[in-house]
């Protein structure tokens, strides 16, 4: 099916385990033709975007199979030092592939990189850093050539961008000399690639700090390596609960990833509880609203979860403001929940939501991964039917939500 169906006014309750990360496995792929040899990877979720990284890796001439949650890579036969644009349109993370092909080959060809349109997503960050350590980049219409020997360099980034702090990273691993890094990203998806990059051998420093520090080795090997769960799913199932009010229980989860999350559930009203492995949230009584959140690099709260938290405070008590300081297209949901009856305004980065007894389901269409699960979370919240068209994108991020949300109790199909 293109679209996803739900019946709300059903609160999510039950418990169910979460997926590997989508944006901790994709730098980790990329990351793989560093070495010469084999990596298993483990708790590999099966999306759309894994499936594409994959097809990517196989162009180039490796070995990929995947079992279940579980990735085989042989990177021995490796011998293509370039991706075209058919391939790299399809995904913005395949950017993270011309650093890897830098420091196996000292060169590449990348084709335009996509992903979803949620704003302007420059590449000059991850073009001057290489530029810095001695690479010559042609940039042409559709596509960057470039070529040299990587050496270490000082680095410092205009924004803590993910992207380029991950393709430098990579990069900088097999570099001649020390890359350092200021103002580095610190999310948990650049520890995550840190934590994968010195399990193969690499010298790295300082990640989840403002500064990293790359000493750059000869060589790296395979490992065998577990991926973290997924933040955002996780995030997105926890607003959901609130939304309609239920109790649910994530197992799989590193709950220290979501503290800007449970910052904004429990002013919310929001009991939440955590285990060893998980958390639980109680949203029975979650119907306040937050007067002021601004989404931000990590630890801040997650551009990621901005259109998700924007459905669940629209049927909140009152009013709430949302400024959303990443990407200046995150707004498209807006239209589309205003036709289930929301009460939203946008001035600049600024959404001031005025929280309605009750959205009412309808047809309304998906424009984005994210944008997709904040629609089925309102729909999960509404009176009646709702229909969500292009179910496609939700498959890049989301393993199977159908699956997840009715594990949960949702009317969903």
């Amino acid at each position: 099916m293109k679209a996803v169906e739900v019946i709300g006014g059903y609160p999510l309750n039950g418990e169910i385990k979460i997926q590997g990360s989508k944006n901790g496995i994709l730098p980790v792929l990329a990351a793989c033709i560093l070495q010469k040899g084999v990596c298993i990877l483990h708790n590999c979720p099966d999306i759309r975007d894994v499936r594409e990284t994959l097809a990517i890796l196989r162009e180039l001439g490796v070995k990929c199979e995947m079992i279940k949650h579980t990735i085989t890579i042989d990177t021995t036969g490796i011998q293509a030092k370039a991706i075209e644009k058919e391939k790299t349109e399809k995904m913005r993370s395949s950017l993270l592939f011309l650093g890897a092909l830098l420091a196996r080959f000292g060169e590449g060809f990348l084709g335009k990189a996509g992903g979803c349109n949620i704003g302007k997503r420059p590449i000059d960050m991850h073009m001057e850093a290489f530029q810095k350590m001695g690479i010559l980049i042609e940039e042409q219409e559709n596509a960057i050539a470039a070529k040299g020997r990587l050496k270490g360099a000082d680095i410092t980034l205009r924004i803590p961008s993910v992207g380029a702090t991950e393709n430098i990273m990579i990069a900088a691993a097999l570099a001649e000399g020390v890359t350092v890094i200021y103002n580095a990203a610190r999310e948990p998806e650049i520890i995550e690639l840190a934590n994968f990059l010195k399990k193969m051998g690499a010298e790295i420093y300082g990640e989840g700090s403002a500064a990293i520090i790359i000493s750059g080795v000869k060589k790296l090997h395979g490992v065998e390596y577990n991926i973290m769960p997924d933040r955002i799913v996780a995030g997105t199932y926890l607003l959901g609960a609130v939304a309609t009010r239920g109790k649910i229980r994530l197992h799989q989860v590193n709950h220290e990833h979501l503290g800007a999350v449970k910052v904004i559930l429990k002013q919310m009203g929001a009991v939440i509880q955590e285990m060893p492995d998980g958390i639980y949230v109680n949203g029975e009584a979650a119907w306040r609203t937050v007067e002021k959140v601004k989404t931000e690099p990590y630890p801040g709260f997650p551009t990621d979860l901005q259109s998700v938290l924007l459905s669940t405070l629209t049927v909140a008590k009152g009013e709430s403001c949302l400024y959303e300081n990443i990407f200046e297209n995150r707004y498209r949901t807006v239209a589309e929940l205003r036709k289930m009856g929301a009460d939203i305004s946008v001035e600049d980065n600024i959404l001031r939501i005025r929280g309605v007894d009750a959205l009412y389901g309808c047809e309304v269409q998906g424009q984005e991964l994210r944008g997709f699960a904040a629609l089925v979370i309102a729909g999960l919240a509404a009176e009646g039917r709702t229909r969500i068209e292009n179910k496609d994108y939700v498959e890049r991020g989301y393993e199977n939500i159908v699956r997840d949300l009715l594990g949960l109790g949702a009317k969903i199909i």
